[in-house]
């Protein structure tokens, strides 16, 4: 299996600005984004999909709510992969994909803690 890198970015906005420096590193295959989709999923995508652009990465159709790839690699230019936590369409993060395998529901409350407290 190949060799592959983790990177934490520590939030959205460093992740956001580490897209375009991290797609233009010399020799990489691919880059797979992962983030929280948070209250609005159609602008975390929007953004990603620009900054994929600047990149030089044209991202014609967004991966349906299965995953997938957004765009293959260009010539010098990597594959990337995009997911939206907690499953590609929904406004939400890691937090309620978690919950839904845990507790078989959406997450109402920024705790899931207190829904089992209750």
């Amino acid at each position: 299996m190949p060799a592959f890198d983790i990177l934490d970015k520590d939030g959205f906005s460093n992740l956001s600005r580490a897209i375009g420096p991290e797609i233009k590193v010399p020799g990489r295959l691919a880059v797979g984004i992962l983030a929280d989709a948070n209250d609005d999923p159609s602008a975390r995508r929007q953004e990603i999909a620009d900054k994929l652009r600047k990149a030089g990465i044209e991202t014609p159709d967004w991966p349906a709510s299965t995953g997938g790839v957004v765009a293959t690699g260009v010539v010098g230019r990597p594959r990337v992969g995009v997911w939206l936590m907690p499953d590609n369409r929904s406004q939400g993060e890691l937090e309620d994909f978690v919950a839904r395998l845990v507790f078989g529901y959406r997450v109402v409350t920024k705790n899931p803690l207190e829904r089992c407290a209750g």
